[in-house]
């Protein structure tokens, strides 16, 4: 829910790591980038820009309130990776870190009045970063992403006597704008599956390091109607916990061919203290199980064979906690890679990436909330570059 903290954390990755319900922590694909272990980058052997747009429509009931629905839309990544060496390739892009949207209103009687408080929050965070992986032995490879967390986080509170268009409404507005630099390291293993020769294990491991983020903190109050505003608070320094997060992943996987994925998340966050915004921190543990599987291969001459198929299933557990119950998601991912074929076979096709993802998140039967969602990514992986290959002349 985006009204926790920082927000909804974007964690799912790229849409081919959506289409999983965000698996990609131990096993590679040589198509598309991997920045959810950076370990993973090297498998990329060509230069690849990979860009996707994400459409969400969200649907939330509320206690005692009228249902609420809206859509967003906007892009949900852009990157590049470059192979360095044969055995190192390095990455680099901006991606959402986080949104907040949303409202809600509670109503108290005072004599024969009603006085309103309306709750709002808008903004989020996003994420530049640079990535770096490296083989340091067949089975081994080590990674490395620095990056950069910015934006501004709003919230306001307006409160009256209703209907507001009537009376003067008293407005609270606060602005936290984060400014963070962040550390992410991964290690990831590949080993022969017994009795195989194309098939493989791999195990992966990651997570960013850092449990807080730093910002500036500005206060403002107004009374609508009237131009009469007052700076309470005006670059007050301060901080906002980051609940940490460890990423375990383990698979099974054939090269262009199929993979199995499980997944789980640890956050620790029961050391971090209420600071008094109606909900208590908790840790929580996420599950995430995911595959994907094409018919055919590259020479394939059917079209249907060449296309990935994938699909995911999510079990998460937010690390917050509402009157003693647990912030709960559910999610179902389904998705596929098209290829788009051409003549000439020499280099990798572009793809194209489509995801769905339906869920519910939230509590029912609460002042929160639970909201059911609907998010569509699409992405277009481009990695034939041809003016990037080096031409010998005989």
């Amino acid at each position: 829910m985006s009204r926790f903290g920082f927000g909804l954390p974007y964690d799912f990755g790229i849409s081919r790591n959506e289409s999983m319900a965000g698996c990609g922590v131990a096993v590679p694909d040589q198509d598309h980038p991997n920045f959810l272990n950076p370990a993973l980058l090297h498998f990329n052997r060509k230069v690849n820009l990979n860009s996707d747009l994400r459409y969400t429509y969200r649907t939330l009931n509320q206690l005692n309130q009228s249902e609420l629905k809206a859509g967003s839309a906007g892009l949900g990544f852009l990157s590049i990776v470059v192979p360095l060496t044969n055995s190192i390739s390095a990455g680099a892009g901006i991606r959402p870190y986080s949104a907040r949207e949303f409202t809600y209103q509670q109503l108290r009687r005072a004599g024969s009045d009603s006085i309103g408080v309306r709750t709002r929050g808008l903004g989020g965070l996003s994420q530049t970063f640079l990535s770096c992986g490296i083989r340091i032995h067949k089975n081994i490879s080590l990674g490395l992403e620095g990056s950069y967390v910015f934006g501004t986080l709003e919230d306001s509170v307006a409160f009256g006597v209703l209907p507001s268009y009537f009376n003067y409404t008293f407005i609270s507005i606060t602005k936290r704008k984060v400014s963070q630099f962040l550390l992410k390291p991964g290690v990831q293993l590949t080993f022969p599956f017994p009795g195989s020769e194309t098939s493989f294990i791999a195990a992966g491991i990651t997570s960013e390091i850092g449990n807080q983020f730093s910002l500036s903190k500005y206060n403002q109050f107004s009374v609508a109607g009237t131009g009469i505003k007052d700076t309470l608070e005006y670059e007050v320094p301060s901080s906002i916990p980051r609940p940490m997060s460890m990423k375990f992943g383990l698979g099974i996987f054939s090269p262009l061919s199929y993979s199995v994925n499980a997944e789980a998340e640890f956050t620790r966050a029961g050391n971090i203290a209420s600071d008094g915004s109606g909900f208590d921190y908790s840790d929580a543990i996420t599950w995430r199980l995911g595959g994907e599987y094409s018919p055919g291969s590259k020479r394939s001459t059917t079209y249907l064979n060449l296309v990935h198929y994938r699909a995911g299933i999510m079990i998460r557990d937010y690390p917050y906690t509402v009157d003693g119950k647990k912030v709960k998601d559910l999610r179902i991912s389904a998705g596929a890679s098209f290829p788009i074929v051409r003549k000439d076979t020499k280099f990798s096709r572009p793809i194209i990436n489509l995801s769905v993802s339906a869920g519910r998140r939230g509590i029912a039967n609460s002042y929160i909330g639970s909201e059911n969602y609907l998010q569509v990514t699409m992405g277009f992986t481009l990695n034939d570059f041809l003016w990037f290959n080096r031409y010998k002349i005989d």
